[in-house]
């Protein structure tokens, strides 16, 4: 490792044995300006540098194994610029480049990024520094591990807005338990959650609208993944550009989300990540509990964590019952009292509709006509198209 230098700009080589590794070592060495924090042999190896060595920037081949978009995105946000030799690669997050011949102006380069690139705290892009031309507005369904019903009420929100006649878009990024395939009984040789994720880590030109399923009129699915030990290949930068490409197409996109939102590793991605991400990009977090205690309590534990990353968080209680011992208005005092608000519905439990419509392959909703569960959801996708209607015009 070359000795710090004053005033220097601190740089990552990763070169893969590229045959300009050899030239670009060499200016560095000699450059005033510039020092070599580490050699990298590998996208892990940069990586794992990122987090433990302070750098300004890194001078890479973007065309390795490994390195993509979501890389780039992580590396962006631990502050540093990338510079790749020769041509860009802009599909891949790399903007920058420099040829060999102009190595010269390597630092003046690195030191007019260094005053737009900065350390941010999320993994993932803000959704404001995203595409302008969003009109639609995205709503993440998330609750506690206990099988609250988040699929079933996703489900059925997604159908009550696509009855609406709005362009809506269901996706299932439950990494844990995707099950919203085989709720509607479809046969789908490819995820479109993955699909369309690994489509923007490779810098491919497809719009996610090429891998969602016409499930219903104005209904349309990203199938989620068809094993929970392939949850890495959704990588969280990633799927927040597909919900962004998705925002730009559809008036509702309703997401499903797995209940981990804990990430415990600071250097490898975690499943908690990718339930975070839709959180922190969604215009609004419904927080799905049931009305037992243990539920509850689960609930309650994650609002203030919500609180801290979700745009705008609503409490949902679902499953409500006759053997529920307790009323609506108890349960409303006791989550305020704890939380400081108050639920936003409370979905009444229609065993018999939801057994149907799982037999059919159809939401719930659909199969609960006659029943309470249909006007109480269709009450709750009312609330939530006259509370995000600003939002999306917000957008355009």
């Amino acid at each position: 490792m070359t000795p710090r230098k004053d005033n220097d700009q601190r740089v990552f080589v990763l070169a893969g044995g590229a045959a300009w590794e050899s030239a670009v070592l060499a200016h560095i060495d000699a450059s005033p300006r510039l020092s070599l924090v580490r050699r990298c042999i590998d996208v892990a190896d940069l990586l794992a540098s990122s987090k433990t060595d302070h750098a300004h920037a890194v001078i890479l081949d973007p065309s390795l194994p490994g390195f993509d978009a979501g890389v780039a995105d992580r590396l962006e946000n631990e502050g540093l610029a990338l510079v790749s030799v020769g041509a860009a690669a802009p599909s891949l997050g790399v903007m920058a480049s420099i040829d060999l011949g102009e190595l010269h102006t390597l630092g003046d380069l690195l030191a007019t990024l260094a005053e737009t690139t900065a350390p941010t705290s999320t993994t993932v892009p803000d959704s404001e520094s995203l595409s302008n031309e969003t009109s639609g507005h995205v709503t993440a369904v998330w609750g506690p591990v206990g099988a609250p019903g988040r699929s079933t009420l996703a489900l059925s929100l997604a159908a009550s807005h696509a009855k609406s006649g709005a362009p809506t878009l269901l996706v299932d990024a439950d990494v844990r338990g995707a099950a919203i395939a085989q709720m509607l009984a479809v046969l789908d040789d490819v995820s479109g959650v993955l699909a369309s994720c690994r489509d923007v880590n490779l810098g491919r030109s497809r719009d996610m609208s090429e891998h969602a399923l016409r499930v219903k009129p104005s209904l349309d699915v990203l199938t989620g993944i068809p094993r929970p030990d392939v949850w890495h290949h959704v990588r969280p930068a990633a799927l927040v550009r597909v919900l962004d490409q998705a925002r730009a197409r559809y008036e509702h996109v309703v997401v499903d989300c797995g209940w981990d939102i804990e990430s415990d590793d600071p250097i490898s991605a975690a499943r908690g990540d990718i339930a975070q991400a839709v959180i922190e990009y969604a215009d609004l977090t419904l927080g799905v509990g049931k009305p037992d205690p243990i539920s509850i309590t689960r609930l309650l534990r994650s609002v203030g964590e919500l609180s801290l990353i979700a745009s705008r968080l609503e409490l949902v209680l679902n499953q409500m019952r006759p053997s529920t011992p307790w009323s609506e208005g108890q349960i409303s005092d006791m989550i305020f009292e704890v939380s400081g608000q108050r639920p936003m519905a409370f979905i009444p439990f229609d065993a018999e509709a939801c057994d149907r419509a799982l037999l059919a392959g159809e939401p719930a909703i659909s199969e609960a006509r006659g029943s309470a569960f249909e006007p109480a959801l269709e009450r709750l996708a009312d609330m939530i198209r006259s509370t995000l209607d600003p939002v999306a015009r917000s957008h355009t």
